[in-house]
């Protein structure tokens, strides 16, 4: 990666490797070989997150990226484009009309429809209140199921996911609201907006050509938080992580920023886990950072919960039970790799 940052080109390319994408992959690998270390109590973790920091921080001052904030819903926009917006995006798949390389959107109301995430409870849950609240800290919470549970809280919600009530933006050639008591419930109740081509009549289904995102800026910015927490216990790598998230959270609409006398290290760890599950969700983060933090065993064996809707009347429906091994932690070898050679070992548990 030394040698690629050195020898690349310094222009912005959106779908070639530059100087600042592989700048930004030095950034995620050393911070993941930090902190997995870390927490294994793997001797020298240190240099990795220094290096994590010395990387981001050269990524934030010279790359000439920044967050995107044009227009009121910036978040929404840097993912419903049809272009990768060049301001944030780093690296993005080109999805490409002449190619021929595209989205197939399935009409949702559509039985045989292979679009249905199916998003789980407590992924809407993690979503705090604009006051910093936690929404499953609200009185009568445990009982029901609100029915403006978008309003009020941290704006990327509305902006990633479909609640009932909410407005889908084209339906039969205007906008109309959801209703889970309709039979596109889609199992959970909850539907995925980020990414959501709008100019696709989504009753009907269509054909999109949306670039997806693989490196963006606000990433850089939650590399740093982390690793800079992570490498030193002391208020001004407080300062230094908490200033990186306010950029973020301003971004998405939150005007009350974090202060670092709130926070210690412990505290900080779980609030920056927050903010990069939420910040990056459905950007393919989630599963490598729930086993690098040795948090997969306890947030994977959670049953999924969804929502449904009878005479007017809300209810919890646990879609399906959920385990997790540890060994799950590794991906197992190709069995023939070890057979064929006797200085490899299988992984545990496989």
């Amino acid at each position: 990666l030394d040698f690629a940052i050195t020898t690349l080109s310094k222009d912005k390319e959106l779908y070639r490797v530059s100087k600042w994408a592989a700048l930004a992959l030095k950034s995620r690998v050393c911070l993941f070989e930090g902190t997995f270390r870390k927490y294994h109590g793997i001797a020298d973790y240190e240099k990795y997150l220094d290096a994590c920091i010395t990387a981001s921080d050269d990524f934030m001052k010279n790359s000439g990226y920044s967050l995107y904030k044009t227009g009121s819903t910036p978040y929404q926009t840097l993912f419903s484009s049809l272009n990768a917006i060049q301001q944030e995006i780093v690296l993005a798949r080109d999805y490409n009309g002449t190619l021929n390389i595209r989205h197939d959107v399935q009409g949702f109301e559509n039985t045989a429809s292979k679009g249905r995430p199916g998003l789980s409870k407590k992924i809407v849950n993690m979503y705090l209140n604009k006051n910093g609240s936690r929404f499953t800290d609200m009185q009568g919470y445990a009982t029901k199921v609100f029915f403006d549970e978008c309003q009020n809280r941290d704006p990327r919600l509305a902006q990633s996911i479909l609640c009932d009530g909410a407005t889908w933006p084209l339906v039969n050639g205007k906008p109309a609201a959801i209703d889970l008591s309709k039979s596109y419930r889609w199992g959970s109740g909850y539907f995925l907006t980020k990414f959501l081509d709008d100019r696709i009549d989504h009753r009907k289904g269509g054909t999109t050509y949306m670039d997806f995102p693989m490196m963006r800026y606000a990433e850089i910015l939650l590399d740093y938080a982390e690793a800079e927490n992570e490498a030193e216990d002391t208020n001004t790598a407080r300062e230094k992580a908490i200033a990186q998230l306010n950029r973020i959270r301003r971004r998405a609409g939150i005007t009350t920023d974090l202060l670092a006398a709130d926070y210690n290290q412990a505290t900080l760890r779980e609030r920056i886990r927050k903010e990069r599950r939420v910040e990056l969700c459905f950007e393919d983060h989630r599963f490598f950072d729930i086993r690098r933090w040795l948090i997969a065993k306890d947030v994977m064996r959670l049953p999924a919960v969804g929502i449904k809707k009878i005479n007017g009347e809300y209810q919890r429906v646990t879609l399906d039970t959920r385990n997790y091994n540890e060994r799950m932690n590794l991906a197992p070898i190709p069995q023939d790799e070890v057979n064929n050679c006797p200085n490899i070992y299988q992984n545990p548990g496989y």
